[in-house]
Protein backbone atom coordinates (compact mmCIF):
# COMPACT_ATOMS: atom_id res chain seq x y z
CA UNK A 1 0.00 0.00 0.00
CA UNK A 2 1.17 3.36 -0.96
CA UNK A 3 2.83 5.57 2.07
CA UNK A 4 0.51 8.68 2.59
CA UNK A 5 2.31 11.86 3.37
CA UNK A 6 0.96 14.00 6.08
CA UNK A 7 -0.08 17.56 4.47
CA UNK A 8 0.52 19.62 8.00
CA UNK A 9 4.49 18.30 7.54
CA UNK A 10 4.45 18.97 4.11
CA UNK A 11 3.44 22.63 4.74
CA UNK A 12 5.83 23.43 7.34
CA UNK A 13 8.91 21.49 5.42
CA UNK A 14 7.73 24.20 2.29
CA UNK A 15 7.90 27.05 4.51
CA UNK A 16 11.20 26.03 5.97
CA UNK A 17 12.51 25.22 3.31
CA UNK A 18 11.24 29.16 1.02
CA UNK A 19 12.23 30.60 4.56
CA UNK A 20 16.17 28.93 4.36
CA UNK A 21 16.47 30.11 0.66
CA UNK A 22 15.53 33.28 1.08
CA UNK A 23 18.15 33.82 4.07
CA UNK A 24 21.17 32.74 1.02
CA UNK A 25 19.82 34.67 -1.45
CA UNK A 26 22.05 36.97 -2.83
CA UNK A 27 21.66 40.93 -1.49
CA UNK A 28 19.91 43.18 -4.04
CA UNK A 29 18.30 40.09 -5.78
CA UNK A 30 14.36 39.91 -4.75
CA UNK A 31 10.85 39.24 -6.88
CA UNK A 32 9.64 42.21 -4.86
CA UNK A 33 11.62 44.48 -6.71
CA UNK A 34 13.26 45.85 -3.55
CA UNK A 35 17.12 46.11 -3.28
CA UNK A 36 19.56 47.20 -6.29
CA UNK A 37 18.20 46.38 -10.08
CA UNK A 38 19.76 44.44 -12.69
CA UNK A 39 21.51 46.29 -15.27
CA UNK A 40 19.16 47.68 -18.22
CA UNK A 41 19.90 46.33 -21.69
CA UNK A 42 19.16 48.56 -24.46
CA UNK A 43 15.16 48.45 -25.36
CA UNK A 44 14.88 46.21 -28.79
CA UNK A 45 12.50 48.05 -29.85
CA UNK A 46 14.08 51.85 -30.27
CA UNK A 47 14.14 52.75 -33.83
CA UNK A 48 17.35 54.01 -35.02
CA UNK A 49 17.21 58.05 -35.80
CA UNK A 50 18.14 57.41 -39.70
CA UNK A 51 17.84 54.50 -41.60
CA UNK A 52 20.25 51.84 -41.41
CA UNK A 53 21.12 48.98 -43.22
CA UNK A 54 19.93 45.46 -42.38
CA UNK A 55 22.06 42.04 -42.34
CA UNK A 56 19.41 39.96 -44.68
CA UNK A 57 21.57 37.08 -44.79
CA UNK A 58 20.75 36.61 -48.82
CA UNK A 59 22.67 35.96 -51.52
CA UNK A 60 23.94 38.61 -54.18
CA UNK A 61 21.88 39.63 -56.25
CA UNK A 62 21.23 38.41 -60.08
CA UNK A 63 20.41 40.42 -63.60
CA UNK A 64 16.61 40.25 -62.77
CA UNK A 65 16.65 41.55 -59.64
CA UNK A 66 18.71 44.45 -60.73
CA UNK A 67 16.02 45.02 -63.23
CA UNK A 68 13.26 44.98 -61.25
CA UNK A 69 15.19 47.93 -58.94
CA UNK A 70 15.94 50.01 -61.92
CA UNK A 71 12.38 49.71 -62.88
CA UNK A 72 11.68 50.68 -59.39
CA UNK A 73 13.97 53.45 -59.14
CA UNK A 74 12.56 54.87 -62.80
CA UNK A 75 9.38 54.99 -61.30
CA UNK A 76 9.63 56.39 -58.31
CA UNK A 77 11.61 59.65 -59.91
CA UNK A 78 8.14 59.90 -62.42
CA UNK A 79 5.32 59.48 -59.94
CA UNK A 80 6.32 60.92 -56.41
CA UNK A 81 7.42 64.71 -57.01
CA UNK A 82 8.67 66.31 -53.50
CA UNK A 83 10.90 62.86 -52.70
CA UNK A 84 14.17 61.77 -53.91
CA UNK A 85 15.39 58.28 -54.13
CA UNK A 86 18.27 57.84 -51.78
CA UNK A 87 19.24 54.31 -52.31
CA UNK A 88 17.84 51.12 -54.10
CA UNK A 89 19.09 47.66 -53.50
CA UNK A 90 18.17 44.33 -54.74
CA UNK A 91 18.86 40.50 -53.63
CA UNK A 92 17.88 36.70 -53.96
CA UNK A 93 16.69 34.57 -51.75
CA UNK A 94 16.48 30.66 -53.37
CA UNK A 95 14.31 27.82 -51.72
CA UNK A 96 13.82 24.39 -53.07
CA UNK A 97 10.04 25.33 -54.74
CA UNK A 98 11.46 29.14 -56.13
CA UNK A 99 13.18 32.07 -56.59
CA UNK A 100 12.36 35.05 -54.77
CA UNK A 101 13.62 38.59 -56.46
CA UNK A 102 13.70 41.72 -53.84
CA UNK A 103 14.33 45.10 -55.27
CA UNK A 104 13.33 48.19 -52.70
CA UNK A 105 13.99 51.63 -52.81
CA UNK A 106 14.90 54.09 -49.55
CA UNK A 107 13.28 57.54 -50.31
CA UNK A 108 13.26 61.37 -48.64
CA UNK A 109 11.64 63.99 -48.19
CA UNK A 110 12.72 67.56 -47.68
CA UNK A 111 12.76 67.15 -43.61
CA UNK A 112 14.59 64.32 -43.99
CA UNK A 113 11.91 62.04 -43.46
CA UNK A 114 12.00 58.24 -44.82
CA UNK A 115 9.50 55.76 -46.10
CA UNK A 116 10.12 53.07 -48.63
CA UNK A 117 9.06 51.38 -52.15
CA UNK A 118 9.49 47.56 -51.89
CA UNK A 119 8.48 44.64 -54.86
CA UNK A 120 8.88 41.09 -54.18
CA UNK A 121 8.69 38.84 -57.26
CA UNK A 122 8.88 35.34 -57.35
CA UNK A 123 9.22 32.86 -59.65
CA UNK A 124 7.53 30.34 -60.18
CA UNK A 125 4.75 31.39 -58.10
CA UNK A 126 4.78 29.21 -55.05
CA UNK A 127 1.67 31.46 -53.94
CA UNK A 128 -2.00 30.45 -55.02
CA UNK A 129 -5.39 32.20 -53.94
CA UNK A 130 -8.06 34.32 -54.81
CA UNK A 131 -7.92 37.92 -54.97
CA UNK A 132 -11.63 38.68 -53.79
CA UNK A 133 -11.20 41.51 -51.05
CA UNK A 134 -12.68 39.81 -47.14
CA UNK A 135 -13.66 41.98 -44.39
CA UNK A 136 -10.68 41.62 -42.63
CA UNK A 137 -9.04 42.91 -45.60
CA UNK A 138 -10.84 46.34 -45.29
CA UNK A 139 -10.25 48.84 -46.89
CA UNK A 140 -9.47 46.50 -49.94
CA UNK A 141 -10.73 46.87 -53.63
CA UNK A 142 -9.62 44.71 -56.64
CA UNK A 143 -8.90 46.29 -59.85
CA UNK A 144 -8.16 44.66 -63.25
CA UNK A 145 -4.88 45.21 -65.28
CA UNK A 146 -3.47 44.11 -68.74
CA UNK A 147 -1.95 40.71 -66.81
CA UNK A 148 -4.56 40.25 -64.38
CA UNK A 149 -6.01 41.57 -61.53
CA UNK A 150 -4.15 43.95 -58.15
CA UNK A 151 -5.72 43.47 -54.77
CA UNK A 152 -5.25 46.52 -53.73
CA UNK A 153 -5.01 47.11 -49.58
CA UNK A 154 -4.87 50.71 -48.80
CA UNK A 155 -4.10 51.37 -45.23
CA UNK A 156 -3.14 55.28 -45.71
CA UNK A 157 -6.16 55.89 -43.30
CA UNK A 158 -5.02 53.53 -40.80
CA UNK A 159 -2.18 53.48 -37.93
CA UNK A 160 -0.20 51.07 -40.38
CA UNK A 161 0.10 53.95 -42.84
CA UNK A 162 1.19 52.07 -46.17
CA UNK A 163 -0.40 50.95 -49.81
CA UNK A 164 0.63 47.07 -50.10
CA UNK A 165 -0.97 45.51 -53.66
CA UNK A 166 -0.66 42.05 -54.70
CA UNK A 167 -0.92 41.12 -58.72
CA UNK A 168 -2.71 37.81 -59.50
CA UNK A 169 -2.34 36.35 -62.78
CA UNK A 170 -6.63 35.56 -62.28
CA UNK A 171 -9.39 36.58 -60.27
CA UNK A 172 -8.24 33.23 -58.59
CA UNK A 173 -4.54 32.22 -59.63
CA UNK A 174 -0.86 32.47 -58.70
CA UNK A 175 0.32 35.50 -56.86
CA UNK A 176 3.97 36.13 -57.96
CA UNK A 177 4.55 40.12 -57.19
CA UNK A 178 3.41 42.41 -53.99
CA UNK A 179 4.73 46.20 -53.61
CA UNK A 180 4.18 47.58 -50.57
CA UNK A 181 4.55 51.55 -50.29
CA UNK A 182 5.35 52.46 -46.47
CA UNK A 183 5.52 55.66 -44.51
CA UNK A 184 7.95 53.81 -42.08
CA UNK A 185 11.16 52.74 -43.09
CA UNK A 186 10.97 48.88 -41.38
CA UNK A 187 12.67 45.71 -42.14
CA UNK A 188 9.05 44.66 -42.79
CA UNK A 189 8.18 47.21 -45.22
CA UNK A 190 11.82 47.93 -47.25
CA UNK A 191 13.24 44.31 -46.44
CA UNK A 192 16.57 46.17 -46.40
CA UNK A 193 16.90 49.02 -43.91
CA UNK A 194 15.22 50.09 -40.89
CA UNK A 195 14.93 53.28 -39.24
CA UNK A 196 14.38 57.47 -39.07
CA UNK A 197 11.07 59.62 -39.35
CA UNK A 198 8.64 58.62 -41.17
CA UNK A 199 6.67 60.27 -44.49
CA UNK A 200 3.41 61.91 -43.95
CA UNK A 201 2.12 59.77 -46.83
CA UNK A 202 3.74 57.13 -48.86
CA UNK A 203 5.78 57.22 -51.44
CA UNK A 204 2.92 55.61 -54.03
CA UNK A 205 -0.23 56.51 -53.79
CA UNK A 206 -2.97 53.65 -54.52
CA UNK A 207 -3.41 54.50 -58.11
CA UNK A 208 0.30 54.67 -58.75
CA UNK A 209 0.59 51.36 -56.67
CA UNK A 210 -1.54 49.21 -59.03
CA UNK A 211 0.67 50.90 -61.98
CA UNK A 212 3.65 49.95 -60.86
CA UNK A 213 2.51 46.14 -60.29
CA UNK A 214 1.01 46.30 -63.90
CA UNK A 215 4.96 47.73 -65.74
CA UNK A 216 6.10 44.56 -63.25
CA UNK A 217 3.98 42.22 -64.45
CA UNK A 218 4.85 42.77 -68.31
CA UNK A 219 8.45 42.11 -67.06
CA UNK A 220 7.72 37.82 -65.81
CA UNK A 221 8.77 35.16 -67.85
Amino acid sequence: MPMRLNSTRVLVFGSALAIALAACAPAGESDAGTGTPPPSRPDPGVRPSAPERLSTGEVASDQRAEQLADVLHTFISRHSPGLRVQNVLSSVTQSERSTKRHAAALVADERAAYGSVAVELEEPPATTGDSACLPAFNPCEVRAVANGVVQLLDHTETTTADIQGYFYTAARGEQPLTVRSATTVSAEGSHFWNGGRKLAKPPLNADDTVLLLDALSRLRR
